[in-house]
């Protein structure tokens, strides 16, 4: 099943939400640590890159539906890339997945 526009919008719309609540009432409420820093504000990039990913998403779904097959390609060949990094830090920070 494919996303709607209205899906997309939601998605964006609940990241957007997410991250603004995150950094104005969780991030600045964290203990005031060096670790819980660290995490808390990772954290807080993961939330902004999710949102990044989301929207760039909904552009390549947009432009592939109007025939920019090339600008869509663009938009997805950043998000492979921005996924892929992103998963790579979340690794590199928060450890690697248990199989």
């Amino acid at each position: 099943m494919e996303a709607t526009a209205e899906d997309w919008s939601a998605l964006v719309t609940g990241y957007a939400d997410l991250s603004a609540t995150y950094w104005s009432d969780v991030y600045p409420n964290m203990p005031a640590c060096a670790e819980s820093y660290s995490v808390g504000f990772n954290t807080g990039l993961v939330i902004d890159e999710s949102l990044v990913i989301s929207i760039l998403t909904g552009l390549a779904q947009y432009e592939a539906s109007v025939g920019n097959a090339e600008v869509a390609q663009m938009y997805a060949d950043s998000v492979t890339t921005r996924a892929e990094t992103m998963m790579a830090a979340v690794n590199a920070i928060f450890g690697e997945p248990e199989a």
